[in-house]
């Protein structure tokens, strides 16, 4: 596994609730009806993979980056 995937799954393990909670509450604010509610749910959680999985891969070398300058004689795998 390279070190980008291993960070970009640590930073989506803390980009996705953050996403997924935003996406409820605004559906339980705006839809009244239970049967509305149920797909707009599937569908935040569906939009949640979606935007924090692509956000996390491009977050990941900016981390990267900020340790390297820190540690100019760290190894690069």
């Amino acid at each position: 596994m390279s070190i980008r995937l291993g960070i970009s799954i640590l930073v989506f393990l803390l980009i996705a609730p953050i996403v997924f909670g935003t996406g409820l509450v605004s559906v339980l604010m705006l839809t009244d009806q239970s049967s509305v509610r149920a797909y707009a749910i599937a569908a935040v959680v569906t939009a949640t993979v979606l935007i924090a999985a692509p956000l996390s891969w491009l977050v990941a070398p900016r981390l990267r980056s900020h340790f390297l300058r820190q540690h100019p004689h760290a190894p690069l795998d």
